[in-house]
């Protein structure tokens, strides 16, 4: 299992290329407030990302944004709160 860590404050995590599977993570103060250059989202899904199971909270922008082609169901299956745009948005 390979183990993923950040500078703090937060976390902020940018997938490019699919496969990638995270169950039970908690995204936490990641995401800034203005530009996607700097990362508007706790979690940034160029490809569809297997993300179950989670807490996704306090980001400044989204709480996850992803590729308007990206048809997955990030809701459901997991967590969301105090995000300060939307918990899920596109670009």
């Amino acid at each position: 299992m390979r183990q993923l860590t950040a500078p703090a404050p937060g976390v902020r995590m940018r997938f490019v290329s699919g496969g990638w599977v995270l169950d039970h993570v908690v995204l936490d103060h990641g995401g800034a407030s203005d530009t996607l250059r700097d990362g508007y989202a706790n979690l940034m899904a160029f490809k569809p990302v297997s993300i179950t199971h989670s807490q996704i909270q306090h980001s400044l922008g989204y709480g996850i944004q992803h590729a308007a082609d990206d048809t997955s169901d990030y809701v459901s299956t997991n967590s969301f709160s105090d995000n300060n745009a939307e918990d899920v948005g596109v670009f």
